[in-house]
């Protein structure tokens, strides 16, 4: 195994552990690897590959998890049983994916400039967008006067 292959393999069993707090490049460079120049693993790793690397290490940490969140959620769903309305609320949003409509309150102003408007009226259908376009010329016509 290549000298590369095997720092890649440090990093990976190193962040891939969800005991470990996700280190910066320095750490892993230094405590992890081993390196002593600071920009060492600058050199051996590009930045496509560190990133690489930590994404990977990622999906690793997320597959460990797995069995933790298994736990989570049965303990969420026992209190959503026992009534606990919060857990009840939060067990539809995350079992059902239901979520609650928010309401938005309207001002009833509008500030759309020029551009925005020819593309609303141009995806319009040609009846509407004449009729559309007629009326906001009056509103426009009107405002100047």
């Amino acid at each position: 195994m290549k000298a590369k292959e095997r720092h890649k393999c440090k990093l990976l069993e190193y962040l891939g552990n969800p005991e470990n707090e996700f280190p910066t490049r320095l750490f892993m460079n230094s405590q992890v690897i081993g390196f002593k120049d600071p920009t060492r693993i600058y050199r051996l790793f590009s930045l496509d590959e560190l990133d690489e690397i930590e994404a990977e290490a990622l999906e690793i940490r997320r597959k460990k998890y797995k069995p933790g969140l298994a736990m989570a959620d049965k303990a969420l769903f026992d209190k959503a049983k026992d009534g606990d309305v919060a857990a009840i609320k939060l067990c539809y949003q995350k079992f059902e994916d239901w979520s609650e409509k928010q309401r938005k309150e309207h001002s009833g102003k509008v500030d759309l400039n020029a551009e925005t408007l020819n593309a609303i009226i141009s995806a319009m259908p040609d009846e509407l967008a004449k009729s559309v376009s007629e009326r906001l010329r009056e509103l426009i016509s009107n405002k100047r006067d």
